[in-house]
């Protein structure tokens, strides 16, 4: 019975090594600026969740600022990620987000109430700093929902960010944000 026991835990042990995936919180140390602001030294240090309508809510006007702003983050990857898939995992964004990575734009999402990922792999320098810009927009668009409501569209990356590393061969992680698990009934 012992030796069955120790036989189960060692090769769930063993298995375990196999499936790694590993998730690592981008939330701190963000710089933020609206877009029309050019002027040097114009950004600020935020984390996220932020929005850049957080009082806006509370100033009693109906008109609140629904425009652009930009998100920029350095991301040092480690040279022992190279063989490995990189995504970068966005939990909320809204309502427009177009993603770069050392100035290469590797995707745009539309509507800010979904979860979106995109892969970086081939994008990023390995043993170096890479530059991440998010480029928000929450200005009415006529192609995305919602157009109108009785609450505010808050503009900003308002939910976590997570850089994922899987091994090269894994389940989707871009197919809709998928956490990559996927149950189907027969």
């Amino acid at each position: 019975m012992k030796h069955t026991i120790f036989s189960l835990i060692l090769f769930f042990i063993s298995t375990s090594t196999f499936a790694t995936r590993k998730e690592i919180l981008l939330n701190e140390n963000w710089m933020f600026r609206f877009s029309h602001q050019v002027q040097f030294k114009s950004e600020e240090r935020v984390n996220l969740p932020h929005t850049w309508n957080s009082g806006d809510a509370l100033s009693g006007k109906q008109d609140y600022y629904r425009g652009m702003g930009n998100y920029t983050k350095t991301l040092f990857v480690k040279p022992e990620w190279k063989g490995k898939r990189l995504f970068l995992r966005f939990e909320g964004v809204n309502t427009i987000a177009n993603v770069f990575i050392n100035d290469v734009h590797i995707g745009e999402h539309r509507g800010g109430y979904g979860a979106f990922v995109f892969e970086i792999t081939d994008k990023v320098k390995y043993d170096a700093d890479n530059r991440i810009l998010v480029k928000v927009n929450n200005a009415l668009q006529q192609d995305v929902m919602p157009l109108v409501g009785d609450f505010n569209f808050y503009g900003g990356i308002y939910r976590d960010v997570n850089l994922i590393i899987t091994d090269p061969v894994n389940i989707s992680l871009t197919d809709y944000a998928s956490p990559g698990v996927c149950l189907v009934l027969k």
